[in-house]
């Protein structure tokens, strides 16, 4: 397995490489690259390396491996006003790119485009994943007319090769019609002349898909810009709120408490993204400055125990295995 990631990630390097066309892309490519070693070196730094925004936690999918329907959290949708001043903020404090998905489905918003074009004004990156469906002609345009470019990344959740595995382990889904967005959108990006987004396709194998890995990689690679084969999906996510669901006591410490402030749609600012009902809250967006409160005494007490690898003490860190 490790020798098949170490293969996977030097693939994906020399794809990266193709996107290199200008001094442009050369300087997007070495913003890229502190950004990645940072991730991997887990280094503190006074200002969160990057957000994870929460467009929505609404979805138009049920998907088997996801929690939302057990979640207690109120669903709505982040408020544009709220978004901007956000956005403002991390830019002045150098925050360098925004996932912007979490416990939803992030084109269900209605201000989407307009939230990747503010990220991009600014000059950070954008991560988006999506499920697909709401990505139409119409959409692909207005994103493509967005600013985007070879720092951004468009990732496809396709949880199955087949459609009876994909539109059984995505419920709601309707296979072809994802398929024809994902082509829609390369073919557009092509015909546009623009050097992004970065589009790839993602797969978590679970017990119900895991026999279409290998199907997956043939039906992908050489399509999208990059194929992933995920780890399984953790466990603790899966099996939120379900009795039974044993998961080993953890031992290591984790990077997204370092690499990335986690925004809940109302602005509360979350532990991490497994913290689906948020029950560890620092603060809200509206209220405070990300900087006051990624610096905040309750959140460096957090980091402080996962630097030291005291896991134990804090319960949902304890029973997660992502």
């Amino acid at each position: 397995m490790k020798k098949h990631k170490y293969i996977h990630w030097i693939k994906y390097g020399f794809e990266e490489l193709k996107f290199i066309k200008s001094a442009k892309d050369i300087k997007i490519l070495s913003q890229k690259v502190p950004f990645l070693l940072s991730r991997l070196g887990g280094n503190d730094s006074c200002v969160p390396p990057s957000l994870q925004l929460e467009p929505t936690n609404h979805c138009n999918l049920r998907c088997i491996s996801c929690p939302r329907d057990r979640m207690s959290r109120e669903k709505g949708f982040l408020d544009y006003g709220l978004f901007k001043k956000i956005i403002s903020e991390a830019a002045g404090i150098g925050v360098k790119r925004v996932y912007l998905y979490l416990h939803g489905e992030p084109l269900l918003h209605p201000f989407i485009v307009k939230m990747i074009q503010d990220i991009k004004s600014k000059g950070m990156g954008v991560n988006v994943v999506t499920n697909g469906m709401f990505l139409d002609m119409g959409k692909i345009v207005d994103i493509l007319s967005s600013g985007v470019n070879s720092a951004d990344y468009f990732t496809f959740s396709v949880l199955g090769t087949t459609k009876p595995v994909h539109e059984t382990v995505m419920r709601g889904v309707d296979h072809e019609k994802v398929s024809k967005n994902i082509i829609d959108f390369l073919d557009m990006r092509k015909k546009s002349g623009s050097n992004g987004p970065i589009i790839e396709t993602i797969f978590y194998p679970m017990p119900e898909n895991e026999h279409e890995i290998g199907q997956f990689e043939e039906r992908w690679d050489g399509i999208v810009d990059h194929v992933h084969i995920a780890e399984k999906i953790s466990r603790s996510f899966a099996n939120f709120k379900l009795d039974g669901a044993f998961i080993p006591l953890r031992n290591r410490s984790c990077k997204h408490i370092r690499e990335r402030m986690i925004i809940h749609w109302d602005g509360n600012i979350a532990l991490c993204p497994e913290d689906v009902d948020g029950y560890y809250i620092f603060g809200n967006a509206a209220d405070k400055s990300l900087k006051e409160i990624w610096n905040s005494k309750d959140m460096m007490a957090f980091k402080k125990i996962h630097s030291e690898n005291r896991i134990g003490e804090i319960p949902m860190c304890s029973r997660c295995d992502q």
